[in-house]
Formats: C-alpha cells, sequence, structure tokens
C-alpha cells in the first residue's frame, strides 16, 4: 500500500511539475492556467504523500466472538474417539476437515468452491497422509432436504476422486471391531 502512495505521489507531482514547466513556453493565454494546473497538481502530490495510512479493520467491530467449548459435537466426539481405537493404528484419523484438503480439482473450468465442505472425518495413510476414507456421522439434521443435497454432492465429488465416504449414524451402536470392519470394507 505505502508503494502505491509513493508511485501515485511521484505520478501525480510529475504531471504538474510537466504542466508547470510546459507554462514557460510562449503558448499565450494557456500559461496561466499551465502554471495554476501544475500548482494544483504539485500541491495535491503532497498533500497526498502527507495524509496517513487509514488503518483498516479485519473485522466489524460489533461482531463478538468466543472459543467453543469443542469444535466437534458429542456424538462426533464419541465417534472419534471409537475410531482412534478402530483403526487408529493403521490411520491417522482428522476430524472436520475441508474437501479441498482431501481432494484437487484437476479441471479448472468452474470455481472450487464445492470444495469447501467439511467432513466429520478423513482417514489417511500414516505413512504417506494420503487420504483413503471419508467418514461422516449423520444425525436427524441430516434429514433435511438441503442436508440430503449437501451430502450427496459430497459423496459424488469424493467418488470422482476415487475417495469413499463411509457413513454412520449416532445410534450405530457396534463394538470397535466391527466398526474396523465397516472402514475396510469401504475401502
Amino acid at each position: 500500500m505505502k508503494n502505491n502512495k509513493y508511485i501515485n505521489f511521484l505520478i501525480i507531482t510529475g504531471m504538474g511539475a510537466a504542466a508547470f514547466a510546459l507554462s514557460f513556453l510562449n503558448l499565450g493565454a494557456a500559461v496561466w492556467w499551465l502554471r495554476i494546473g501544475g500548482i494544483v497538481f504539485i500541491l495535491l502530490g503532497v498533500s497526498l504523500l502527507l495524509t496517513k495510512d487509514k488503518k483498516a479493520q479485519p473485522v466489524n467491530e460489533q461482531y463478538r466472538y468466543a472459543v467453543k467449548e469443542s469444535f466437534m459435537t458429542e456424538p462426533e466426539r464419541r465417534l472419534y474417539a471409537r475410531l482412534l481405537r478402530a483403526v487408529g493404528s493403521d490411520f491417522e484419523v482428522f476430524p472436520q476437515v475441508a474437501l479441498v484438503s482431501l481432494i484437487d480439482k484437476v479441471n479448472f473450468g468452474s470455481y472450487r468452491n464445492e470444495l469447501f465442505r467439511i467432513v466429520d472425518f478423513a482417514l489417511c495413510d500414516r505413512r504417506t497422509l494420503k487420504p483413503r476414507l471419508i467418514v461422516e456421522l449423520n444425525d436427524a439434521s441430516h434429514n433435511r432436504a438441503d442436508r440430503i443435497a449437501r451430502d450427496e454432492k459430497v459423496r459424488c465429488i469424493a467418488e470422482r476422486a476415487g475417495l469413499h465416504v463411509l457413513t454412520l449414524t449416532p445410534e450405530d451402536d457396534f463394538d470397535d471391531r466391527t466398526l474396523r470392519k465397516r472402514v475396510y470394507g469401504a475401502l
């Protein structure tokens, strides 16, 4: 921003100096207008240089924020613990991951905004961290039409990329061994 300020100063005062210098040529009645215009441009350039930059507020001062007690819901925390027990020795389990962190859009003919959706869990190879499976925990809110459409879009994008999605519900009350089988069955 400061560089732009100095460049603008140089351009404006340069124009003013050029107009003022031209006024000393024998141009008849235009001489006074060139001198006045040159002086105005020089003063404008100097005033631009002397004005202080306004410090932009990055966030509206009226907005208030608070740290959440947890960035996962209670059912998500329970599933996270179960995933760690069931497959944590085979996979890294990452909660609350944006699709854009897992999937690249290889044709950039359109925007990537569909990749800015959060999935509940990503299971990644422990050594390479290559995404291997998405795990979604669908509670009652996933029965709404907008959530059904969102879930279908996530599934479609993931499958086109070659990444499978395992969908579980909070009511799924199977043991760690069964969860392990479900994970490996989805791969």
